[in-house]
């Protein structure tokens, strides 16, 4: 009797091996590299597009390289980090990481390969690689906006292989040399990607399907319902806009765009946009940032679909000059 039952828990063990092997299998199959077979192509740049070009560099040290607000960085076990180091300078940023911005909070890193990751207010990332190749991102909440190195110098071996990877619960986002954004809502379980140069392979990780190929121009929303692709909508036309702002805040009237219900406006230190200052949005094409000191601004304007797609950015360098304290 005990050697009958022992023969059916071994056949039951068997079974659940061979099921753990098939499931181990998926996973693997669902984590490879969906870029590995497609070609490189080189993709033609609007000219209405400010894109941001980032060179492949050599192994530096991952660091932060913008902070502005409130931004809290925590360790792999979730003590917090200081953003200065001994010295001073930002400080380098390392595998486990997590930062978040708050509703005023702004950052942007740099990782080992060159490419840049800018996080705008209320974000949570987890930094999961950020060492080494392929760079892996965990988007939990919020937006991330990617600038990632270009791989055609790389070695015959890893140029057509993805190098950088961004993770939500709803997509995988495989990312050869390109700029796009990310949008994470925990609450729906539902991501939102905008491609404005290079190739994106999208896959939902919880059914292991083909990866859908997003291009530039491409934005999608992804849900459990599958992967919605659409077209991005255009920059919004920034012509009569005067070069200087003045009033209590800086506000901007522009020329509505074809199907947007939203749009979004940030004002940065820099022309790439890694020094964010400050960010709003608006149902109508009158947009304001409060809350700003006078001097001269890079203010990036963008148009968002139905499907909360950013559109095709615009960007205007402009001087503000608020009202005289008496």
């Amino acid at each position: 009797m005990k050697k009958i039952r022992w023969i059916t828990q071994l056949k039951a063990l068997m079974c659940m091996g061979a099921f753990m092997s098939s499931m181990a299998y998926a996973q693997e199959t669902c984590e490879g590299d969906p870029l590995v077979n497609v070609p490189r192509k080189i993709q033609s740049v609007g000219k209405s597009t400010h894109v941001h070009k980032v060179k492949r560099v050599r192994a530096p040290k991952p660091t932060l390289i913008s902070q502005h607000g409130s931004v809290l960085l925590s360790d792999a076990n979730g003590r917090l980090r200081p953003l200065l180091d001994a010295s001073g300078q930002l400080t380098t940023i390392k595998n486990g990481d997590t930062l978040k911005t708050s509703g005023d909070g702004f950052a942007s890193i740099r990782s080992s390969d060159g490419s840049r990751l800018v996080i705008p207010s209320n974000s949570t990332v987890f930094l999961k690689r950020i060492s080494q190749t392929p760079i892996q991102i965990e988007l939990k909440q919020g937006r991330v906006e990617n600038y990632v190195a270009d791989s055609s110098k790389s070695t015959a071996k890893n140029k057509a292989k993805t190098s950088y990877q961004i993770r939500t619960p709803a997509v995988t986002l495989s990312v050869r040399g390109t700029q796009f954004r990310v949008q994470y809502s925990e609450g729906e379980n539902v991501a939102r990607t905008a491609i404005s140069d290079g190739l994106v392979a999208a896959q939902r990780p919880s059914v292991c399907a083909a990866a859908a190929l997003l291009e530039r121009g491409d934005g999608a929303l992804v849900s459990q319902q599958g992967i919605k692709k659409v077209p991005m909508l255009p920059a919004p036309d920034l012509s009569g806009l005067p070069p200087v702002v003045r009033g209590e805040a800086m506000s901007f009237k522009l020329k509505a765009v074809d199907k947007a219900v939203q749009y979004h406006v940030q004002a940065a230190y820099d022309e790439q946009f890694l020094s964010v200052v400050q960010e709003g949005y608006s149902k109508t094409p009158e947009l304001t940032l409060n809350h700003l000191e006078g001097g001269f601004y890079f203010v990036r304007f963008t148009a968002i679909d139905v499907n909360g797609i950013e559109g095709f950015a615009s960007t205007e360098y402009f001087l503000y000059q608020p009202p005289l304290k008496s």
